[in-house]
């Protein structure tokens, strides 16, 4: 564990202040392993059963988000309300104009892809949810991400930049970065 601080460390203290789109996956981690760490140190009484929850709030610390969990929330929005998902959308006009995307194209891609995605999750929930289906639904929103990203040059930096500041996720703070990189790299 210490080794593993001590590099985070050095990787953090290595890299000058970036923009939350233009860190790699290692720095992301490691920026996430020191935030995980700082949970764990402000634990009330310190007792292993009673575990404290991890908090990422987009509005100040999007660079802790994961690709894939972000990829996520915003597949999420195709599953809205109509009148909500145009509501909840519309937060994000002015970033996809300066990045001079078809807006109406975009939020079609992303419907496109999110209704193929959410067909292969609502096949496969509970315990019809088998390992090989896991994986197949991990690769998928990989491979989503990965033709987002050709086909919207700077869709990180939308994602990071816009879309992130809206989101927030809490967790569970035992999430191995060995663990949040396979399932980035498509649980492979």
């Amino acid at each position: 564990m210490r080794l593993i601080l001590l590099a985070s460390a050095v990787i953090l203290a290595a890299t000058p202040q970036q923009d939350p789109w233009e860190l790699s996956i290692a720095q992301r981690l490691a920026a996430r392993a020191e935030a995980r760490i700082k949970v764990q140190t402000n634990a009330d009484d310190g007792a292993e059963s009673k575990r404290r929850k991890f908090l990422i709030d987009g509005s100040t610390d999007a660079h802790l988000f994961m690709p894939y969990e972000l990829m996520t929330f915003l597949l999420d929005t195709h599953d809205l309300p109509s009148s909500s998902r145009s509501t909840a959308r519309q937060r994000y006009h002015d970033a996809i104009v300066s990045l001079q995307w078809n807006e109406t194209a975009f939020w079609a891609d992303i419907d496109e892809a999110a209704a193929g995605y959410h067909a292969a999750v609502m096949a496969n929930q509970g315990r019809n949810r088998t390992e090989a289906a896991s994986r197949s639904i991990c690769a998928m929103r990989t491979g989503i991400l990965r033709n987002l990203r050709i086909k919207y040059p700077k869709f990180d930096q939308f994602l990071y930049g816009a879309f992130a500041r809206s989101q927030t996720l809490v967790g569970q703070d035992d999430e191995s970065s060995t663990w949040l990189a396979w399932v980035d790299g498509g649980c492979r």
